[in-house]
C-alpha cells in the first residue's frame, strides 16, 4: 500500500473514531465524518466500502491498543497492584472507546450479527481473560480453585459491573464522576483479593 494511500486511510478510521466516541456510531454519518476531514464522500469511498468497515478498523487499532498497554503492565508487582493497573487500563480504553463499544453490543444483539463483529468481542475477551489468568490469580497459587473459571468469572463481572453502570446509572450520580475513582477500584480489588487470599 503506497504511503500517501495508508495516511489517508488513516486520518479516516482516527477522525471516525473519535465521531463515533463522541456521537455513537449511528448518530454519525458517513458526510460527518468527510465534513470534519474537509474531504469528498468519493474520497471517503475510494478507501472505505461503507462506515461498518471503518469501524472494523478502529476496532482492530483498539486490540492492538489495549494489547500493547497490557503488555507494559509491571507483571512483577504483586497481583493487587497488577489488578489496579488492568482497571486503570480498562478505564483509558472505555473513556477512548465507550460508544463504540455499545455500538458492538448492539451489532452482537442483532438479528443476524456479523462474524467479524463476533470475533473481534471474543478477542477483546479472551485477552482480558488470559492477562487476569496468568498475571493475577495464578499468582495467588491457589491449588483448589478453578483458575479458568475464577478468571472468567473476574472478567464477566467486571464488564457487567461497568455496563451496568454506564447504562443504567443512578439519576444523581455522573458517571463519569462516579465508576472511575480509586474508591471503587479499591472496593473491587479488596473484594478479589480477600477471595482468592482466602483458603
Amino acid at each position: 500500500m503506497k504511503e500517501r494511500v495508508k495516511k489517508k486511510r488513516e486520518m479516516i478510521i482516527s477522525t471516525s473514531r473519535e465521531l463515533f466516541a463522541i456521537n455513537g456510531f449511528e448518530n454519525t454519518k458517513v458526510e460527518d465524518i468527510t465534513k470534519a476531514m474537509n474531504i469528498s464522500k468519493g474520497s471517503f469511498y475510494t478507501y472505505f466500502k461503507t462506515k461498518e468497515e471503518v469501524l472494523f478498523e478502529v476496532m482492530e487499532k483498539a486490540y492492538i491498543e489495549y494489547e500493547e498497554a497490557l503488555s507494559e503492565i509491571d507483571k512483577k508487582q504483586n497481583q493487587k497492584k497488577i489488578l489496579k493497573d488492568f482497571f486503570k487500563t480498562r478505564i483509558i480504553m472505555h473513556k477512548k472507546y465507550g460508544n463504540i463499544r455499545e455500538t458492538i453490543i448492539k451489532l452482537l444483539l442483532s438479528e443476524e450479527p456479523n462474524t467479524e463483529i463476533i470475533d473481534i468481542k471474543y478477542r477483546f475477551v479472551n485477552l482480558s481473560i488470559e492477562f487476569i489468568k496468568n498475571n493475577i490469580v495464578k499468582k495467588y497459587n491457589r491449588k483448589d480453585i478453578d483458575v479458568d473459571f475464577i478468571s472468567d468469572f473476574i472478567e464477566v463481572s467486571v464488564e457487567g459491573y461497568f455496563m451496568k453502570k454506564t447504562r443504567f446509572p443512578n439519576i444523581k450520580d455522573s458517571v463519569k464522576e462516579t465508576i472511575f475513582t480509586d474508591e471503587v477500584f479499591e472496593k473491587i480489588i479488596k473484594f478479589i483479593d480477600d477471595s482468592l487470599s482466602k483458603k
